[in-house]
Formats: structure tokens, sequence, C-alpha cells
């Protein structure tokens, strides 16, 4: 307690839970590296058709082929992130631990100031102050 009379304190001891839990961000990002990285791979597995023949009407170069595959990559790759932060969060949940926390709140009342005095009020000039307001002009370029 300090030394201030108009100080109080209360010391309230609360059970809390204590666990780990993973950060869901760093795995729906690293999901998504790995989706880019599979992308990539799935872009240059496998050899471009050299051959054309009735059936192919279009050819896609290699970036076109790795941007489609970055659509369905990527989300892959955040889900597969999503999942196993979720299995690390029900695992960590099964490791928690109950311990005894000490919460201490300290009120100060100040004994100086007057119970009735009303707030100042701000000066007339700020009071009265209005940013000025522009009408935007309807004249064209000059000519």
């Amino acid at each position: 307690m300090s030394d201030n009379p108009a100080e109080t304190e209360r010391t309230v001891e609360d059970a809390v839970v204590v666990r780990r839990a993973p950060r869901y961000v760093n795995f729906l990002l690293l999901g998504a590296i790995l989706g880019v990285i599979a992308a990539l791979v799935l872009t240059f597995a496998f050899p471009p058709e050299t051959q054309p023949d009735a059936t192919t009407v279009v050819e896609y170069s290699a970036a076109q082929v790795f941007g489609f595959l970055l659509l369905f990559t990527i989300p892959a790759g955040v889900a597969l992130g999503a999942v196993v932060a979720l299995v690390l969060d029900r695992i960590g949940s099964r490791r928690e631990t109950i311990v005894a926390a000490q919460n201490v709140r300290t009120s100060s009342v100040d004994v100086h100031s007057e119970p009735d005095a009303a707030p100042e009020e701000p000066p007339a000039s700020a009071r009265d102050a209005r940013p000025a307001v522009h009408p935007p002009t309807t004249e064209g370029p000059a000519a």
C-alpha cells in the first residue's frame, strides 16, 4: 500500500487457466506459402504438350498454368494450415493448468479537488471556431 491515505488497494485472488495456443495467422501464412510451392512444383512437373491434336484448342504458357494452379493450391494450403492449427489447439487444451492469480486494484481519490466544481468550458474562440468549408467549384479548366 502506498503512503497516500487517499489510495486504496484491493487484492482479489482468482483461479486462472493457463495453456499454450497456436498463432493461427502463422499457420495460415505457412499454408499459403506451401500452396505457392505446390503450384510451382506442379507447373513444371509435367512436360508441356508439343504436338497439338484435334482436342487441343488452346495452349497455355507456364505462367498461365502457374496462375491457374495458384487459384486452387493457395486456398487448399490455407485450409490445411487451419486444420493443423485447430488440431494443435485441441491438443494444447488438454494440457492446461490452473494457477492462482492475484488481481490488485488501486483506486485513488483526489482530495484537493472540489466535488461540486463544474468542469471548465473552453474559451469562446475555441468553442465558436468552425473549420473553413470551401464549396466545390463548377468552373472548368482555364482555356
